[in-house]
C-alpha cells in the first residue's frame, strides 16, 4: 500500500505562523498586565477559575503561546473581559504600524529567495479592542 506523503509546510508558513502567534500572546500578556494594574489581587488562580482550567494550565499558557489554539486564545480573551478581532490583508497593502515586523525581516527575505512563488502570502492583524490594546501581525 503506498504511503501518502506528508505536505512540506513552506518557509513563509512558518513565518506567518510565528509572527501571528506571537502577536496573539503579546495582545493577551498587554491585557493580562492591565487587569493586575486594575486589581492588583488578581492572580492566575483567578483567571483559570474563569476559564474553568487548572492554574497550572494558565500559568503554562503565560508563559508562552508554544502549543495555544484558537480556544486557548478565546478562553483567555473572554477571562480577561475583553475582545479579539481579526483582519486580513495583502502584502501590497502599506504596513501601518507594525511593532515587531522588522523582527521577522531577514526571515522574510531568506524564505522568498527560497520560494519566490510565495511571496504573495497573506498576513494576518490580531486587534484586541479593550481599551486599544493593539497588535499587528
Amino acid at each position: 500500500m503506498p504511503t501518502q506523503s506528508k505536505k512540506k509546510r513552506q518557509p513563509t508558513s512558518d513565518l506567518a505562523y510565528a509572527r501571528i502567534r506571537d502577536n496573539v500572546f503579546d495582545a493577551v500578556m498587554e491585557l493580562w498586565r492591565r487587569r493586575q494594574k486594575e486589581n492588583d489581587s488578581l492572580q492566575q488562580k483567578d483567571l483559570a477559575a474563569k476559564v474553568g482550567c487548572s492554574p497550572a494550565r494558565i500559568n503554562k499558557a503565560l508563559r508562552g503561546p508554544a502549543n495555544w489554539t484558537l480556544r486557548t486564545f478565546a478562553d483567555l480573551v473572554d477571562a480577561l473581559d475583553g475582545e479579539a478581532e481579526v483582519k486580513v490583508y495583502g502584502l501590497e497593502d502599506p504596513p501601518g504600524h507594525r511593532p515587531n515586523y522588522d523582527a521577522y525581516s531577514d526571515y522574510r527575505e531568506q524564505s522568498q529567495a527560497l520560494s519566490p512563488g510565495l511571496a504573495g502570502a497573506g498576513n494576518l492583524l490580531a486587534k484586541h479592542n479593550s481599551q486599544g490594546a493593539a497588535v499587528d501581525v
